[in-house]
C-alpha cells in the first residue's frame, strides 16, 4: 500500500518551494522503478558483455596478452573514475543531479560501436572511459539517494 510521507530536503518541494507529499511503494512509483530495472539490465550487460568480450579481442585481434589488458583496463576505468566523481559533484551542485545523470547516459551510448569498430587498442580505453559515467551512475544516484535521506533524519 502507498503511503504519504512528508520529507524536508529538495525533492519534498515544488516549484513554489512549499513541501509536497512523497509517495512511498513500488506500486505508486512503477514506472520509476521499471525504468530503474531497465537501465541496471543495460548497465550490467554492457560491462558483462565488455568485461567477457575484450580480453578475446585484445588477444586475437590486436595481439595484446591478456594480463595487459587487464591492466591497461582498470588503470583507466580507476582513473576516469576518481576524475568523473569529482567533476560530477560539483557539476551536479550547480546543473542538478537528473542533468548530469543524463548526460553520463549520452556519454555510454557510442560504447558499443566504438569497441565493435575499434581500429587499435587505443579506442578500446576510450571506449571503456565513456562507460565509467554510464557504469556509474547507479552509485551515483544510490549515493544521493542516501545523502538526500539522511538530511532529513
Amino acid at each position: 500500500m502507498a503511503e504519504e510521507v512528508m520529507m524536508a530536503g529538495p525533492r519534498a518541494r515544488d516549484g513554489a518551494g512549499t513541501p509536497r507529499p512523497v509517495v512511498l511503494g513500488l506500486r505508486a512509483n512503477r514506472g520509476q522503478f521499471l525504468l530503474l530495472v531497465l537501465i541496471n539490465g543495460f548497465v550490467g550487460a554492457m560491462v558483462g558483455l565488455e568485461r567477457t568480450v575484450i580480453p578475446l579481442i585484445a588477444t586475437r585481434q590486436f595481439g595484446i596478452a591478456s594480463a595487459s589488458a587487464a591492466l591497461s583496463f582498470i588503470v583507466a576505468f580507476g582513473v576516469v573514475k576518481a576524475l568523473t566523481n569529482v567533476v560530477a559533484g560539483s557539476l551536479s551542485d550547480r546543473v542538478g543531479r537528473k542533468g548530469v545523470l543524463v548526460a553520463g547516459w549520452l556519454v555510454g551510448i557510442p560504447v558499443p560501436l566504438l569497441i565493435l569498430w575499434a581500429p587499435a587498442w587505443g579506442w578500446i580505453i576510450v571506449a571503456n572511459a565513456l562507460l565509467v559515467p554510464f557504469a556509474g551512475n547507479g552509485s551515483a544516484r544510490s549515493v544521493s539517494r542516501f545523502e538526500e535521506s539522511s538530511r532529513t533524519l
